[in-house]
Parts: structure tokens; sequence; C-alpha cells
């Protein structure tokens, strides 16, 4: 049998942090046409109304001992003062010696480049369509993005970004959104800090992540009938909950709906006496309502991990433990994620609620000393994602505390 894991090994506030730049990242990956595509200033361009980031970059100095955060202070260093300015960092082929971002940028600060101007570029204004600032992306055979945002006179900061081009085949893939609604949400968001279901642009065949005789393929055999996506009907949701005292991992839940019902159940069951034979873990039955399933017990690779699934006509639902899936089915009416509808893929991180959590992780976690605690500027983020033709387009509204 395994040992227990040492608890003091999990640190609380890089976990919630990651959170934070969610919507940052996505950002990152956000789309439009292809002419849109060839409008793109080369490499990293961030520019407009210093008016109009200032009141950002402030909030995001709140997430202090980030990299975000001190990037948000160079930057609001040097455009403090300015009505416009531009930042841009080149490809690599223009700026001979620097570094480079998979083969094609380099990785330069484009905070420490931001200058004050008398006007935009006819190109990045043209690409800013009239609103407080532009950030884009662009190299060669590679992805490219544009995110324009605004504040409104409540203080939401709304992005609208469009990403490309489609046809992603890596684990990215998994959050790009498909031109088809995904359907209304399963799982609750009483309690929860992150809630999102995304259709993904190219389904859910996992088992093509795993490839040959690696690691990955023989502890899991994910080549089965379930992780190729025969039985899948190509959603994902996930949430995550607000930990309970001497809880170390928030409680995490699943839903993977289904095409086939009875061939989930089944791919299931042989996954899980796949993994009774290759780990010391026992398969328990398992019921949550109508719904019925199994558990894995002495599972002590991570803090309370006990996984769990249970199964209805529509979807599995796969919990970190019998209580992340109490919490998701058991908590209270499907919570709203892009909209209440379904209509496009999305999710909502809940701000107001990490705090909390951050307090009861540093309590589990056995720390000598109570870490500073975190401040984060937003109460909400709202995300929402649709394939619109050939490109993905996004949206991103967060909602001041």
């Amino acid at each position: 049998m395994s040992p227990a894991p040492d608890r003091r090994f999990f640190i609380r506030l890089p976990l919630y942090r990651s959170l934070v730049c969610l919507p940052l990242v996505l950002l990152a990956v956000a789309g439009c046409g292809a002419s849109l595509e060839e409008a793109i200033p080369s490499g990293w361009t961030l520019a407009g109304r210093a008016s109009a980031v200032l009141p950002a970059l402030e909030q995001l100095q709140e997430i202090e001992q980030t990299p975000i955060a001190r990037g948000a202070a160079e930057l609001q260093r040097r455009i403090q003062g300015c009505e416009l300015f531009v930042a841009r960092c080149p490809r690599a082929e223009d700026s001979e010696g620097d570094r480079e971002l998979g083969g094609e940028t380099t990785v330069c600060r484009l905070a420490e480049t931001a200058e004050c101007v008398d006007a935009l570029p006819d190109e990045v204004a043209a690409l800013g369509a009239g609103s407080g600032w532009v950030f884009s992306y662009q190299a060669p055979a590679s992805l490219w993005f544009v995110a324009r945002g605004s504040r409104g006179d409540d203080g939401a900061l709304t992005v609208a970004a469009d990403v490309g081009p489609v046809g992603e085949s890596g684990a990215l893939s998994l959050v790009l959104p498909a031109a088809e609604a995904p359907g209304p949400p399963r799982l609750s968001d009483k309690g929860a800090l992150l809630h999102a279901r995304v259709r993904p642009d190219g389904g859910l065949n996992i088992a093509r992540f795993v490839s040959g005789g690696g690691w990955a393929a023989r502890m899991y055999r994910l080549k089965s009938d379930l992780f190729e996506g025969k039985a899948l009907a190509g959603v994902w949701e996930l949430a995550a909950y607000v930990p309970k005292e001497g809880e170390i991992i928030p409680p995490l839940a699943l839903a993977i709906d289904v095409r086939d019902p009875d061939l989930a159940v089944t791919a299931m069951e042989r996954f899980l006496s796949e993994l009774e034979a290759t780990w010391p873990v026992r398969r328990a039955d398992y019921r949550l309502g109508d719904r019925t399933g199994a558990c894995l017990s002495d599972a002590r690779v991570l803090p309370d991990l006990t996984p769990c699934y249970v199964a209805d006509g529509e979807a599995l639902f796969v919990g970190w433990n019998p209580r992340s899936l109490d919490l998701a089915l058991s908590g209270g009416s499907p919570g709203e994620v892009a909209d209440p509808a379904g209509s496009e893929s999305g999710g909502r991180i809940f701000f107001a609620r990490f705090p909390d959590a951050d307090e009861v992780i540093a309590r589990a976690s056995g720390a000598l000393a109570p870490a500073p605690a975190t401040s984060y500027p937003w109460a909400e983020a709202r995300i929402s994602g649709v394939r619109d033709g050939d490109a993905y387009r996004f949206g991103l509204v967060l909602t001041p505390r």
C-alpha cells in the first residue's frame, strides 16, 4: 500500500492564483477570420487609451507576489500620464538574440516596451475598433488572437476576443468551443469556486493524447471504448467547490455527457477493473439518489482521494471523493455557466469565495506561519465561447467586488 501523502507538500495559493489567471489565459488563446488574421501586426502588441487600462492594472496588482502583478506595476509606471500608448514585441526572426516561444515568437517583457504615442499606428487602431485597448498576437503558421477590452460604468471589465486558426489537435482542443451548443449544465454551482461546461470543437477522444507504451498508457490503459469516445456525446463539465475544514484539495466533480449509457457504464467498469489489476485499490458499489456506480478505496496518492462515479441515462459523473459528487449533484439545481440555456460553452469563476477557501487550505496544509491573505480584485468572472466560422470567439466579463 502506498504511504499517505505528506500534506505539507501541497501549497495553498498557487492553485487559486492559477484560477485567477484562467481568464487571462483564455485571452491568450482567444479569434475572427482570415482577413482579421492578415491584419494583425507581427508578434505581440498591446495598445490603447491609458485611461482605459490603468484601472485594470491597479486591480491586477492586488494579486500580490505574482508575475501578473509585477508586470501590471511596470506597465502602469510606464503609461502613467500617457493619453495613448503602444507596447510591442516582434517575432523572433525580427529580433536577433531574443529567446523564442514555440519557435515562433520572442519572449520579451511586453510591459517594458510600452511608450506614450501621439497616435496609434493605423493597423493597431483598426484592430481596436473603438475599444479602450487591444491585445494581439500573430506569427506565421501559429496561433493568433485579438482581444479588445472596455470598462463599463459599473467598473466591470468586458473583453471580446477572437482566436484562430481552428483545428487544434493537442490538449488545448479540449477547451476550444464548438459551434454547437453544449446544452444546459448538470452540476450545481452552490458553493462553487469554478464551474465550466464545454463542447470541444475536436470532440472528447481523450485517448488520442496518450500514445505508444508511455507511462500514461501503461498505468491507465486509456485505449478503451470509453476514452476513445465511442460512448461519449462530446461535452464535459467541471466544478470545484469550497473545501470544508481539514480538506487540502477542493472537492472536484466532472460530468461527461454520454451517447450510449450502457456502453459508457460497461467501459467505466472495465476501466476500474484495469485499475484494480494495476494498483492496490478496491472497488465498492456506490449509490447517490437514483444514480448508481462505484468508488475506489485505498487510493492513497493524493489527499482525500477516493474516486467515485455514478451514472444516469444522460451522463457519467466522476468525483474526487463521495463528498464531491454529493456537492455537485445534491447541492441544489444545476447552476448557470455561460447562460442558463447552454447555447454557448463557457464557465464562471467565483472569486468572492476564494478567500475562505484559501484560509481552509492554509490551516489544513499545516503551514508553520499563515501566509498573508490574498486579495482578489473581482467578485466573479464569466467566460463564454463558440466557434464562429474559421475561428473561435470568446467573451469575458470581470465583475468588480
